[in-house]
């Protein structure tokens, strides 16, 4: 730009000069330029201004030679007109025409340079232009939202994701602020300050991760995360700002799941350990500053254990969801029952004005339980053992609390069943009985009454055993088997449980080591407890251990961690983690999404392997939020370049929908149940994985067509069901309710997305008709018994059977007609 002010003023005083000349030679008679020299100035002039020389013929060599030629010959006349002068004017004149000349030829290439210049500067805004379509068109064809405001946060541009996420009217010509636009608010529902004027105010990149919403311009609320950064021009100043963001809904319904899992137990829905902890010590508080009493009920039922013996898990799993239920019906609003785990409940009463009222809650509590509950064909008849304690009789914090309550539980049950027994602040009877339990636990130990079964792990999709987890038993004498979950929880207060732990895991090697020789290539897992895991010396005993079986290599070997115990102090069991790596052992987190609080932990634990919690994976088949959560725990495992394990895999249609998830291992009853070392082998040898998870993993079903594969299971219960309520029909039991063709998980399956894919296929149309059959006489059985005809439907019994053979038939037939069609 200087440059272009000088020659500003040499032009000027240039044309100042040729003014004055030309003032001069008017005043005389002798002109200053022969026609000759005009002519060849004009012709100087030309060749000077031209930009294209190959467009006259010439090329830039000849052109400056052109113009060297025209100069001398311009000398040349004003010499031979300066001789024609005489005088002082004659030596004047030639002077004057030769700044005139010069003049000219430097007019000349300055315009010539402007000239380009200026094309120059329009093929430069040319491109500017282009690159500005560019910029907007990637705008407009991202997913995420953008938008961009000037240096006083005026909106300019919002491209269609930032409109739609916004759901405001953008118009250009408006330019809204931003903070109009772009409003946001924290989880409480409070505005906060706007980031894009933060962003310019603090000259720097402004980000927003968590739990922040959009205020839509209908007031909608919208997760999302953004980046927001300032503009600058090539000074450095800010010209505006460039706002990116996208809306969070899925990772945040997910992490809401998550946390509800978390807090809640599976099973029953109840508040977990976790949750009511929690509201314990919220109550607590209020209590104190209320001076109200408060209570806690903890409840244990009473030979819980024989009714899983002699009914199933299933069914004790259903008793124990009646037991919740009955007991949030019994509670006020204001109360809460939580299920702590296995047949283990906790009631919390506040507001009772004295304890008579306790002694009467307590009577409705036992009443409560003690109501029938029908099981197959009996009738089930429950007492429990119940211990209470109560501030600010006991003044204790909320954990204490808990614990005086479940001492005073063990104490009741020491009475009898159908006892309660209220803590005694002063007495240390309950301390006493743990620790004769815990003794009598150490005993057993000492004693060699400790043994290890193995679960097998397999791979759905090869058909394979990739390898068994060990699990602890005791053998009491008394008692008989005792599972860990009722004697792990009395030895974690001291060192009883590393000395157990350190048992297991030598006692599991000693059975790879032997697996190994034999030629069997099995990987074995060995749960690790809390203590023992982050005990001071657990590196330097994993290297002596590594050192005794050196015929192990130690990629066969994982430990399992329970993901509750990993998150106590996530630095240290991460940097275990990476030791245990570093001898090429693996680390997988047990009972994964039972104790998850936030997704950013998962980071910070590099673990190999993650075990979906049994909790999930049982009710998959049927809870679609069980399902979801699978799914997730499934893709966070692929996002953190981990394998993924599925516990609880009861049946061939649970390892089908994993499969169909993207989950290959799989353990679990449907597999089977924990072995002895020496039944492993013979097991291993007879062993075949279920043929649905062959067939289906090797093909490319659709997730939408899992109602079809597990019709079978479906349609044998409803149909068993019928029968069996019609057999065992009386006045006072509930008839079972069969849903109507059209509305079983089959039916929506075939009237929907079947019809849409598969109607063309004979074998589809023949199930039509079957199936329909079976519901509407299964249907009319029922009504059959509600209309005191009992005697009459189970004449009819044979005739639904038959229907219900048929439409198995069928559904085989069609199954098979999609895999050809899919060939």
């Amino acid at each position: 730009m200087n440059n272009y002010k000088w020659h500003l003023v040499i032009i000027t005083f240039s044309l100042i000069i040729t003014a004055m000349v030309y003032a001069i030679s008017e005043n005389h008679d002798a002109p200053l330029f022969n026609e000759s020299t005009k002519q060849n100035i004009q012709e100087l002039k030309l060749l000077s201004l031209s930009d294209n020389s190959s467009a006259a013929g010439l090329t830039e060599e000849q052109r400056k030679k052109q113009i060297a030629r025209l100069i001398h010959k311009i000398e040349q006349n004003i010499n031979e007109s300066s001789q024609n002068s005489t005088g002082k004017f004659g030596l004047q004149q030639k002077i004057i025409s030769i700044i005139i000349v010069l003049i000219f030829i430097y007019l000349s290439f300055v315009l010539r340079k402007l000239l380009a210049t200026s094309k120059k500067i329009e093929e430069s805004n040319s491109r500017i232009k282009s690159e500005i379509a560019k910029i907007q068109m990637t705008f407009t064809s991202i997913g995420d939202a953008v938008i961009t405001t000037d240096q006083h946060g005026f909106i300019d541009y919002m491209n269609k994701s930032a409109r739609k996420l916004t759901n405001y009217p953008f118009d250009k010509e408006e330019k809204p602020s931003i903070k109009t636009v772009f409003k946001l608010f924290n989880e409480d529902n409070f505005l906060l300050a706007n980031p894009v004027e933060q962003a310019i105010l603090e000259d720097r990149v402004i980000k927003g991760k968590h739990n922040i919403f959009l205020q839509q311009h209908d007031g909608t609320h919208l997760p999302v995360i953004y980046t927001i950064a300032p503009i600058h021009d090539s000074k450095s100043n800010i010209i505006g700002t460039i706002n990116v963001f996208h809306d969070t809904c899925d990772t945040h319904k997910l992490t809401k799941a998550l946390s509800w899992q978390a807090a809640h137990d599976a099973l029953t829905k109840l508040p977990n350990r976790l949750l009511h902890k929690d509201k314990l010590e919220h109550s607590l508080e209020e209590a104190r500053i209320n001076k109200t009493l408060l209570t806690v009920f903890f409840i244990d039922l009473d030979g819980f254990k024989s009714v899983n013996e002699e009914y199933g898990y299933q069914q004790g799993d259903q008793v124990l969801k009646i037991i919740a239920q009955r007991l949030l019906l019994m509670i006020r609003d204001e109360d809460m029952v939580a299920r702590l785990g296995g047949d283990e409940f906790v009631i919390t009463l506040l507001s009772f004005d004295n304890f008579e009222e306790i002694t009467q809650a307590l009577k409705r509590v036992t009443k409560t339980i003690a109501q029938p509950i029908p099981v197959g064909s009996d009738e089930l008849i429950l007492s429990a053992s119940i211990g209470v304690t109560s501030f600010p009789n006991d003044d204790s914090d909320a954990d204490t609390l808990l614990r005086h309550s479940n001492q005073a539980m063990y104490i009741a049950k020491q009475k009898g069943r159908n006892q309660y027994h209220i803590f005694d602040v002063k007495s240390n009877q309950i301390t006493a009985l743990k620790e004769q339990q815990r003794n009598r636990i150490e005993e057993g130990f000492n004693n060699g009454e400790f043994f290890l079964e193995y679960q097998p792990k397999v791979n759905m999709r090869t058909g394979k055993i990739y390898g068994f987890e060990a699990l602890v038993r005791w053998h009491d004498p008394d008692t008989g088997i005792v599972y860990p979950d009722e004697f792990i929880p009395l030895c974690e207060d001291g060192e009883l449980i590393v000395f157990i732990g350190d048992w297991v895991f030598n006692q599991a090697l000693k059975q790879l080591q032997y697996w190994l020789k034999s030629g069997f290539d099995y990987h074995l897992a060995v749960n690790i407890s809390a203590q023992q895991f982050q005990a001071s010396d657990f590196i330097e005993k994993l290297d002596r251990l590594l050192l005794a079986y050196p015929d192990i290599s130690a990629n066969y070997i994982e430990l399992e961690v329970l993901e509750s115990a990993a998150l106590q102090d996530t630095k240290k069991v991460s940097e275990i983690i990476v030791a245990c790596h570093e001898r090429n052992i693996s680390i997988a987190l047990d009972d994964f999404g039972s104790g998850y609080a936030s997704l950013s932990y998962l980071k910070q634990l590099p673990a190999n392997q993650l075990k979906i919690d049994k909790s999930f994976v049982i009710d998959m088949l049927s809870d679609e939020g069980d399902r979801a959560i699978v799914e997730g725990i499934i893709n966070l495992a692929k996002i953190f370049n981990s394998q993924v394990v599925a516990e609880g895999v009861e049946s061939g249609e649970h390892g089908v929908m994993l499969l169909r998830l993207g989950c290959d291992m799989a353990q679990g009853y449907g597999i089977s149940q924990p072995l002895t070392a020496d039944n492993v082998l013979s097991w291993a040898k007879t062993w075949r994985p279920d043929p649905n998870w062959l067939l289906w993993s090797e093909t490319t079903w659709d997730i939408s067509d899992f109602p079809l594969l597990i019709a079978h299971s479906d349609h044998l219960s409803g149909i068993n069901n019928v029968i069996k309520s019609v057999e065992q029909y009386n006045s006072e039991t509930e008839l079972f309710d069969l849903l109507s063709y059209n509305h079983c998980r089959l039916g929506i399956w075939y009237y929907n997305i079947g019809k849409s894919k598969y109607q063309h296929l004979p074998c589809y149309q023949d199930l039509e008709q079957p199936h329909k059959k079976t519901h509407q006489l299964g249907k009319k059985l029922l009504q059959l018994c509600s209309d005191g005809k009992q005697s009459e439907a189970l004449k009819m019994i044979p005739e639904l059977i038959k229907l219900r053979d048929d439409v198995l038939i069928k559904l085989n037939a069609l199954q098979q007609g999609i895999l050809e069609q899919k060939k």
